[in-house]
C-alpha cells in the first residue's frame, strides 16, 4: 500500500512539471516561427523596395552597426576628410525631424572644427513622405553637375526656412539658385 501512494505522489508531482516544460516548450517553438517568418519576409526580393536606389542608401532595410559600410570618397562628406570621428546620417529631405536636427549637425561642425566630418547618406521614407526620393534624386543631380559643395548647400537650402514642399519647380529653382545649369538639371 505504500508503494502505491509513493507512486501516486511522485505522477502528482511530476504533472505540473510537465505542463509548465511543454508551455515553455510551445512558446519557444512559437517565437522561432515567427522570427523565422520575420527574416523570410524581409528578405525575399519581393520585400525590397522597386524604388530606384540613391547613392549611400542602404537596401531596403535600417542600418545596423554590423552593416554600415565604410565611408568612401563617394559619400557626401562636410568637415575635415581626415577627422578622426565621423557621424553617418542617414536622412530623409521630406522629413521635419531630419530638418531639425541639421542645424545641430551645422554646431557640431563648426565647435569642433577638423575633429569632425558629417557624412550624408539618403533614407527616403517612401511610404509616409512621397517627394523625399524626388528630392534626394535632385539632391544628387546637383552634387554630379557641381560638386560635394553645391550638394551641401542645396541640403541646407531645403533644410532651412519654412517648409519647402519639394515640388519639381522648387526643386529647379533651388538648384539653379546655387549655380546649376538649368537644362543639364532638367
Amino acid at each position: 500500500m505504500a508503494a502505491e501512494e509513493n507512486q501516486k505522489l511522485s505522477s502528482t508531482n511530476l504533472t505540473p512539471f510537465l505542463i509548465a516544460l511543454l508551455v515553455v516548450a510551445a512558446f519557444v517553438i512559437g517565437a522561432l516561427y515567427t522570427k523565422m517568418q520575420y527574416l523570410e519576409k524581409t528578405q525575399s526580393p519581393t520585400s525590397q523596395t522597386s524604388q530606384t536606389p540613391l547613392q549611400g542608401e542602404p537596401s531596403g532595410r535600417a542600418p545596423t552597426v554590423g552593416t554600415i559600410r565604410p565611408v568612401s570618397d563617394s559619400d557626401h562628406i562636410r568637415g575635415s576628410k581626415d577627422a578622426r570621428l565621423s557621424l553617418v546620417e542617414y536622412s530623409d529631405l521630406e522629413c521635419p525631424f531630419c530638418k531639425s536636427f541639421h542645424p545641430t549637425m551645422q554646431k557640431i561642425l563648426q565647435d569642433y572644427d577638423g575633429k569632425v566630418r558629417w557624412v550624408y547618406r539618403h533614407f527616403p521614407l517612401d511610404s509616409i513622405h512621397p517627394k523625399a526620393r524626388p528630392a534626394a534624386l535632385a539632391a544628387e543631380c546637383v552634387a554630379s553637375l557641381g560638386g560635394n559643395d553645391k550638394f551641401w548647400n542645396h541640403v541646407d537650402k531645403l533644410f532651412e526656412g519654412a517648409p519647402v514642399t519639394l515640388t519639381d519647380d522648387q526643386l529647379k529653382t533651388i538648384a539653379t539658385g546655387l549655380g546649376v545649369n538649368a537644362s543639364q538639371f532638367d
